[in-house]
This record gives structure tokens, C-alpha cells and sequence, in this order.
């Protein structure tokens, strides 16, 4: 018998298959409304250096990476295949 909640939890740690696909989407959406306010605390320019590990599809370092366009914007994205 599968462990289904022992499968999505491995699939959320290191997504593979048709998974992989959807998992960064999935992360996008559902950290939306944190991301979107941890940017706006930040309150970003355009000289700043700033390094994003989190959980997700790369949503926030994407949003960073239109305001750090002199400093330095890095991070751990998702990458759908």
C-alpha cells in the first residue's frame, strides 16, 4: 500500500517526473502573499546586493531582479524541466 502524504513529501523535496513540472508553480502560488510582503519590507534599489534561499519557483528573485539592476541579486531557483 502507498503512502500517499510519504510520496508528496518526497516529490516537494526533490521533485521528479511529471511532478517536477508543477512543483515550482505550486510553490509560487502558495507563497505568493509572503513573497509579495517580504518585498515590499524590504523596499529594494536598485544598487542593493541581496541573496533569496527559500522555498519555491523563483517567484521573489525574479520581483528582486527588477529592482537590483546595479547591485546584485542572487539565489536558489527552481528549475522546471
Amino acid at each position: 500500500m502507498l503512502n500517499i502524504s510519504r510520496i508528496i513529501a518526497s516529490q516537494l523535496g526533490k521533485p521528479s517526473g511529471i511532478f517536477a513540472n508543477f512543483a515550482g508553480l505550486i510553490w509560487n502560488r502558495r507563497n505568493a502573499t509572503l513573497n509579495n510582503t517580504v518585498f515590499d519590507l524590504l523596499a529594494l534599489r536598485p544598487t542593493d546586493r541581496v541573496l533569496e534561499i527559500g522555498f519555491g519557483g523563483g517567484y521573489l528573485l525574479n520581483r528582486m531582479m527588477t529592482v537590483v539592476n546595479d547591485g546584485l541579486a542572487a539565489g536558489v531557483m527552481f528549475h522546471l524541466q
